[in-house]
């Protein structure tokens, strides 16, 4: 297991050419692939409603470098964003990319950059702030997608599947002709990238999993009240009237955050379909990697973020140990590290993309 640094608030790391010539500072250590989980999961994750908070929607911009100082609320207007478009995925559905271009002194050698956002959040809610940052620092082309029922993405008439989420970025790799792909998953967007690993390994490069974990549930396989509250809450949303289902999502998107909510903000998350953000919870809930994790052989990297009381260090370290071929990148923040400290954020995956350069 190879580990980087801990982030230190700043763009430090020059770009990604030199940063993937820089030796390991550690050996990746290569797992049997019949090696056991060792760490028992803790007794049941914090009460579901904080399971995958709208990281793109909480506490904005950071203001200071300082570990400890407060930040601001964020863009009280929509922030500068990439260019954005309808991509069809034949046989799939129609959805919305975010696309910024390789530098053009790098596009021969510089990877692709997918990203693959949270739970009831959508691509610019999560990385509204980190989109152009990652790609100065990297030189890398960068885009992010919609996910199904969340925002402008995909609207299955079949109900929300991780799986099905993965095979939908792998349709998106095909249609764009993609080469040299790393996906970066963050929170629910890193159980999707597990799948993708798991099912597509040929299509990608390498893969970094940020403030996720590889078995969300309880450790116990009990039925719990959100068991049967879930599915009939999806079927409630399914028949409500549209305006009555869009007012209750933005709700629900912005329920921890105390400030007043910027406008596009509230716009951005009344896109998605609320049936289908409560169907992909009871989906989350279930995910389990554990029992294939071991099997990922491809270069991988984890973002952990140390102040996590949402998908705790613990339940990242899970993840950790369950990789034969990782690397680990702390990052001195909570589950909303892409948005509440963009720059320890940037600084800990430009690393992690290194890392997945140098091995492959």
């Amino acid at each position: 297991m190879q580990r980087g640094g801990h982030c230190d608030g700043v763009y430090g790391p020059p770009p990604l050419p030199a940063l993937a010539r820089i030796a390991p500072r550690a050996q990746c250590v290569t797992r049997s692939p019949s090696a056991p989980f060792s760490e028992p999961l803790e007794p049941e994750l914090r009460q579901w409603g904080q399971l995958c908070p709208p990281s793109g929607t909480l506490e904005g911009v950071e203001t200071t470098d300082a570990p400890n100082q407060p930040i601001n609320p964020g863009f009280a207007e929509a922030p500068n964003l990439p260019e954005g478009r309808a991509l069809t995925l034949p046989g799939r559905g129609t959805t919305f990319i975010r696309d910024i271009p390789a530098a053009a002194s790098q596009a021969s050698t510089a990877p692709t950059i997918i990203l693959i956002h949270g739970w009831t959040v959508t691509t610019d809610l999560n990385f509204h702030q980190v989109f152009f940052p990652l790609a100065e620092k990297t030189g890398a082309r960068i885009i992010g997608m919609d996910q199904r029922g969340h925002g402008r993405g995909i609207r299955p008439r079949a109900l929300f599947r991780l799986d099905e989420c993965a095979d939908d970025i792998a349709a998106l790799i095909d249609e764009l002709k993609l080469e040299r792909v790393i996906v970066i998953g963050y929170s629910m967007g890193g159980a999707i990238a597990q799948w993708l690993a798991k099912r597509h390994p040929d299509k990608l490069l390498g893969a970094v999993f940020c403030a996720t974990t590889c078995h969300f549930g309880p450790e116990e396989k009990k039925l719990g009240m959100w068991d049967f509250l879930m599915p009939a809450l999806a079927t409630g949303l399914t028949v409500m009237p549209s305006s009555m289902r869009h007012a209750a999502l933005s709700r629900v998107a912005m329920f921890r955050r105390t400030e007043e909510v910027p406008n596009w903000m509230r716009e951005e998350a009344g896109r998605s379909d609320p049936a289908m953000i409560v169907q992909a919870g009871i989906v989350i809930g279930k995910f389990d990697a554990r029992p294939w994790l071991n099997r990922l052989t491809l270069p991988t990297a984890v973002v952990k973020t140390t102040q996590d009381t949402t998908v705790s260090p613990r339940r990242q370290q899970l993840l950790i140990d369950g990789l034969p071929n990782v690397s680990v990148h702390e990052c001195n923040a909570d589950h909303r590290a892409a948005v509440s400290h963009p720059k320890r954020y940037v600084h800990a995956v430009v690393e992690a993309v290194a890392s997945i350069q140098a091995r492959s």
